[in-house]
């Protein structure tokens, strides 16, 4: 059995999880079956417990967390996403949102990600439930139990 992903991103991300899947960084997608994007067959996972991009946030938050990724999302407006925080507390997920504002472009997304990737990595270690906020030069607790 293939290993799970440590990273999955959400549906307004999934271009930013394609860049990733590039680089062999195991992550995964709504709907990935572990293989597509991953030429290397040493680099296919599980399949993404999430199939559906209309499922609502409280429903695939716990799935994700049960499968043990982390979340990566793009959301400048986590902070008021009363549901979405309930979601993360209720199932003891990790979520970390870009909240960097303005429209970003793929290739702005991986810069963001790619300068805070050591300080990523570290916290996806810890346990949740926990959100974070991070842009490509701050990243800072939005909500902690």
């Amino acid at each position: 059995m293939p290993p799970r992903a440590d990273w999955f991103v959400d549906a307004n991300a999934t271009g930013l999880g394609h860049a990733l899947a590039a680089a062999h960084v195991r992550v995964t997608w709504i709907g990935d079956d572990g293989q597509q994007r991953r030429r290397k067959s040493a680099h296919h996972l599980e399949p993404c417990p999430v199939t559906d991009r209309g499922e609502a946030d409280d429903v695939w938050i716990p799935k994700i967390a049960a499968y043990g990724a982390a979340i990566l999302t793009r959301d400048v407006h986590i902070a008021t996403r009363l549901v979405e925080h309930q979601a993360v507390h209720d199932a003891g997920a990790r979520l970390f949102a870009i909240t960097t504002g303005g429209d970003l472009t793929l290739w702005e997304m991986v810069q963001v990600v790619a300068g805070q990737w050591s300080w990523l990595e570290e916290k996806r270690q810890e346990p949740g439930p926990i959100i974070y906020g991070f842009t490509r030069t701050t990243n800072s607790v939005i909500r902690s139990w």
